[in-house]
């Protein structure tokens, strides 16, 4: 390689707001150049590294495609890697084995899942005598109750080859053992769809032993198969039992030289166990009554930003270490430590939309970085796996005056205005799903585009008069927003009948006097009953979404306590019946009895268990439908 620059393939670029930095540190080197292979495309951006990138190959991780696509593009370009790395944890092992294949530099001797599968990795260290938590590992319900008859709680589940501390959970007792153990066998993030797309991910769940006390990660660079120590972390989690990640801080500050002895041989050892050969490691571990306990190796790059740490507390540039530990050359480890530096995550246990972010705070010496992860307008959601999300993050030089105070960060993830979501359902036969909020001024623009994208006949449908009537009827009206795009797809006005005097707002009283039955009409002071007088759902809309936001609502509506949601649907397709001789008693037995088809009444009433209640005749203007509607009642409690 001497006179010729290093080409490096890098396995997964993976998000942009965490892995640029590292990217970044490797661009800048003169002597390399970049290229990237994905096989997560679908799911996970990429564009991002094109600044960065001299190329890129897109597989498949289901088949044998990356090698070929490989062989192709080295053909092509008259050209052979000298290294390749990858800082993402399900490729790790994929990474190892084309290391192999080439020929080049490996992650570790050993191959396959055992450097990344916890169980597998647990047995190894086992074996090796490596001081570590007691564990058992379970596929199947069935295994599960055999093998915790007498278990000793607390306990931790997780899932045996996913990150991110997804799907983790502390648990007390065996009601908890068996729902944390569903989470975990199938946790995946949601927008991602790993477990399709790498379609090795093992369905496993490890139940280990609850070990207590202050949690560190150690950072590692190996090189020619020999350790060496860049620095230990100091890990904060939160108290809600999920090992939700607070905040990190290197180089540690609270350890003695004889801690950091017997951490340095915990890692000797384990590191030994797995056969590491070149790569930077990241192990956690927690102190109990001064002795180490290995919690998990990650035999790659650290998360969480912690590189960043690195390379301001020890002013190197972590893309020397990463490139050189790929293409085997010697590493030159720093000895010297500067300033320690931490990285404070602002988090949110809400599962919600982002209404707004904090300004950037005002420049300040010891502040280096505060970036926010969100947008207004980004939806928050979790998959069901208790956790938090992700806010924003900020770095700064620990100690000095100019350094932020613990009350201060607090405030500004406070600052942080995330509105909670009603639910959230899928919407059939597709992979999104729909997050359902009581609609504020907030959502303004998207309820206007809504009704004018299904209403253009409805000239006074503007923002102000939209405003007024969620100010007339507040919690009346429901949005729902797609959860993979974030745009609006469906609202919904239901009227409070306790509250319905107020719908003389821009003569909305008299559209209401049209949509709902004259006998309900009679009962609208009644408050626990519900009277919708507009449900839309943009035309661009998934099919199934209608369905899905009903139901949705009706759900909701139930929880608020309310017996009854009615409304009157329109028959689009009676006019082309009418024209035949069919009028409109008989279109109505028609569709009671299954003669004729609407879709919007097959919704309302088959799918959804709402019941005809008659015939509206002077309807809301509508041509197809001459002006009937059909009024459906859904009886709730």
């Amino acid at each position: 390689m001497s006179g010729r620059r290093r080409r490096i393939l890098v396995l997964e670029a993976g998000s942009r707001i965490y892995k640029e930095p590292i990217v970044r540190s490797l661009h800048e080197l003169s002597d390399v150049d970049l290229y990237f292979a994905s096989g997560l495309t679908s799911t996970i951006p990429i564009e991002w590294v094109k600044p960065y990138s001299s190329g890129l190959i897109v597989f498949s991780y289901n088949d044998d495609s990356l090698y070929t696509a490989l062989d192709r593009f080295c053909i092509e370009k008259a050209m052979r890697f000298d290294g390749i790395l990858t800082y993402v944890e399900p490729s790790v092992h994929v990474a190892n084995e084309l290391q192999r294949r080439l020929g080049l530099p490996v992650i570790s001797a050993r191959r396959g899942k055992s450097l990344r599968n916890k169980w597998q990795m647990r047995r190894l260290l086992q074996a090796a005598g490596v001081r570590q938590p007691t564990f058992i590992g379970v596929s199947s319900i069935k295994e599960l109750r055999a093998a915790t008859k007498t278990a000793r709680f607390p306990v931790v589940v997780k899932p045996t080859e996913m990150m991110a501390s997804l799907g983790v959970a502390l648990v007390r007792n065996h009601l908890q053992l068996e729902e944390a153990f569903h989470r975990a066998l199938d946790a995946d993030f949601w927008d991602e769809d790993l477990r399709t797309l790498y379609g090795d991910i093992a369905k496993e769940v490890l139940i280990e032993e609850y070990i207590q006390g202050p949690e560190y990660s150690v950072e590692t660079v190996v090189s020619d198969g020999r350790p060496h120590l860049l620095g230990i972390t100091k890990k904060y989690s939160s108290a809600s039992g999920r090992f939700d990640e607070v905040a990190h801080r290197f180089p540690a500050h609270d350890l003695s030289q004889n801690d950091v002895r017997k951490i340095s041989a915990l890692v000797e050892a384990s590191h030994g166990a797995l056969e590491f050969k070149n790569t930077l490691t990241h192990t956690e571990l927690r102190m109990r009554d001064g002795v180490p306990i290995l919690m998990e190796i990650n035999c790659r790059l650290a998360g969480g930003l912690i590189s960043t740490l690195i390379e301001r507390s020890l002013g190197v540039n972590i893309g020397t270490i990463l490139a050189a530990t790929a293409t085997g050359q010697p590493v030159d480890i720093p000895r010297k430590t500067g300033s320690a530096h931490e990285i404070r995550f602002f988090n949110s246990s809400i599962d919600g939309m982002v209404v707004s972010i904090p300004p950037p705070p005002p420049p300040r010496a010891n502040l280096c970085e505060f970036i926010s992860h969100v947008k207004p307008g980004d939806i928050l959601f979790r998959n069901g796996l208790t956790g938090v999300s992700r806010l924003g993050h900020a770095i700064h030089c620990v100690g000095g005056p100019n350094s932020p105070t613990d009350a201060s960060l607090r405030r500004l993830e406070s600052s942080f205005l995330v509105k909670p979501a009603i639910c959230f359902r899928s919407i059939p036969k597709t992979r999104d799903r729909l997050a359902l909020f009581v609609a504020g001024e907030e959502d303004l623009p998207a309820l206007t585009q809504i009704e004018q994208a299904c209403w253009p006949e409805r000239q006074a449908t503007t923002p102000k008069t939209t405003l007024e009537r969620i100010r007339a009827n507040e919690q009346s009206t429901l949005i729902a927003y797609s959860l993979s795009s974030g745009l609006p797809l469906a609202s919904l006005v239901g009227v409070p009948l306790k509250e319905f005097n107020a719908l003389r707002v821009q003569k909305w009283d008299h559209y209401a006097s049209l949509a709902i039955n004259e006998k309900h009409l009679a009962r609208a002071r009644e408050a626990k009953n519900v009277y919708v007088i507009s449900i839309s759902s943009v035309p661009t809309a998934p099919r199934g979404t209608g369905s899905a936001f009903l139901m949705a609502a009706l759900d909701w509506y139930q929880k608020q306590g309310k017996i009854q949601v009615a409304y009157t649907i329109r028959i689009p397709n009676f006019s082309k019946h009418f024209k035949q001789g069919v009028n409109i008693d008989e279109y109505y037995d028609g569709l009671r009895h299954g003669r004729y088809r609407e879709d919007i009444y097959q919704l309302a009433v088959r799918h959804a268990g709402g019941t005809p209640c008659g015939i509206v005749s002077e309807y809301y203007d509508d041509p197809d439908s001459l002006n009937c509607g059909i009024t459906v009642s859904h009886k709730l409690g």
